[in-house]
């Protein structure tokens, strides 16, 4: 399967440098191998980090949501050592834990502002 340009998300093509691999890593790697998904996400990026927070802040201010949900189950890697099969470190943890506090504060605005609660 070749990942087509189109098919990436515009930060990913406009900024190439946050992601954890190369278009080239693809086919170069068992399908099992992590290394394979090269289009990841490199949340050891503040920048990558910040867009999403952005993300969530948008929709909680645009939309009339009951809450939202972060599901970081469904693709479990988000530094460079988990490609290697690697523990995050403490410090990843805690840069995941920051934006998680993010994203519950823009939810807790969007609460303030409608007067009712968002989970």
């Amino acid at each position: 399967m070749l990942v087509r340009p189109w098919s990436l998300s515009r930060q990913k093509r406009e900024h190439p440098e946050f992601i954890m691999g190369v278009k080239e890593d693809w086919g170069k790697y068992p399908a099992t191998d992590p290394r394979e998904w090269w289009t990841l996400s490199d949340y050891e990026k503040p920048e990558v980090r910040d867009y999403i927070v952005r993300i969530f802040e948008d929709v909680c201010q645009r939309y009339d949501i009951d809450g939202i949900e972060l599901d970081f189950i469904r693709h479990p890697l988000f530094f460079r050592p988990n490609l290697e099969g690697k523990p995050v470190e403490p410090r990843h943890v805690a840069m995941m834990t920051d934006m998680v506090r993010q994203i519950r504060a823009a939810s807790e605005r969007a609460s303030l502002e409608r007067a009712r609660p968002s989970l």
